[in-house]
């Protein structure tokens, strides 16, 4: 795996970590539908009445929770904008970045195709592309390498853009903001704090980005067993509107693939207006 030189090494008190929260947009016409939407941002991309009241809400119990958050990076999609501003505007003087790699995942021929025949035409291909592979080595990323649609990026080229953006994003905070009111990860006293006071970053994302970033730091941290791993829409829960994923940004670790540790996932939606 490449790596990624850390800027931190001529500091005198080196960044430990900061973390990163990661929200999903509201929910949109396409998602109510069951439909694909990827890089797509026509009208029935954007929110529906109920994404805009899960967007508010959000921001409401967002505020409560996390206090200090002072940028919001979003990608131009109507979605994660929208969703951006309902939630930013209750955060003063927060600002709004708008970060073109934040972009959602480029489905190519499958924008607009209904989840269920995706996943019958996924599932297809990949049992015998495994079939094929039977007697080398298990490569656990098979899955995703390969993309059954030509001109769709797969899903380990949609990870390495979600982990390099995160970690470009990580930068440019600490560039634009210095490292005086971001408290060394060491220092911490325990992770209840860290939520409430060091949180400063937020990031909307869709969910291909968010759960490609999971699903690949809890192979490297949690010592990922010899298994395929799966793909964003093979997992038994989907990750709903607007659930925030806690990520971790470790500017001192040499592998790319550690960089960004996942922390946990919040709802902080209440189950009536899901």
């Amino acid at each position: 795996m490449s790596s990624i030189n850390s800027p931190f090494s001529t500091r005198a008190a080196p960044l430990q970590s900061i973390d990163i929260l990661c929200f999903r947009h509201g929910q949109t016409t396409r998602n109510a539908s069951g439909l694909i939407q990827g890089q797509d941002n026509g009208p029935d991309t954007q929110l529906t009445a109920l994404g805009q009241a899960q967007a508010e809400k959000t921001g409401q119990t967002l505020k409560e929770r996390y206090p200090n958050i002072t940028r919001f990076y979003t990608s131009q999609l109507g979605r994660c904008l929208e969703t951006t501003q309902l939630i930013a505007k209750y955060f003063q003087n927060a600002s709004i970045i708008k970060w073109d790699n934040l972009k959602a995942v480029n489905h190519d021929m499958y924008d607009g195709m209904d989840y269920q025949l995706r996943n019958k035409l996924c599932a297809h291909y990949y049992k015998n592309l495994l079939k094929t592979q039977a007697d080398t080595p298990l490569d656990p990323f098979i899955k995703w390498k390969h993309n059954p649609l030509a001109g769709a990026e797969t899903y380990y080229q949609v990870w390495e853009r979600a982990i390099k953006t995160l970690i470009e994003i990580s930068e440019d905070f600490i560039k634009k903001n210095g490292t005086t009111n971001i408290t060394p990860s060491i220092n911490l006293l325990n992770e209840e704090s860290r939520n409430q006071t060091q949180v400063q970053l937020a990031v909307a994302a869709t969910t291909v980005f968010i759960q490609s970033l999971i699903t690949r730091s809890q192979y490297e941290y949690n010592g990922g067993e010899n298994e395929v791993l799966p793909l964003f829409f093979e997992l038994p829960q989907p990750l709903p509107n607007c659930i925030m994923a806690r990520f971790r940004y470790h500017p001192q670790e040499s592998q790319l693939e550690k960089k960004i540790q996942f922390i946990g996932l919040e709802n902080l939606v209440p189950a009536n207006v899901l």
